[in-house]
């Protein structure tokens, strides 16, 4: 399943991530600048509609 507005990452998730992934970490960096948004659309066709987290 792919594309689900209801989000599984919760707040300790966010939190956890936070704490293992220093903000200056240069993924961090180019996720503050980059739509990745694009990509659920073109991965689409290989996701189950039904099956499977979001």
């Amino acid at each position: 399943m792919i594309g689900c507005k209801d989000s599984q990452t919760t707040f300790f998730d966010s939190e956890i991530f936070s704490r293992m992934i220093p903000e200056d970490h240069p993924l961090v960096q180019i996720a503050k600048y980059v739509d990745f948004s694009f990509v659920t659309e073109e991965v689409k066709k290989h996701y189950h509609p039904d099956i499977g987290r979001p």
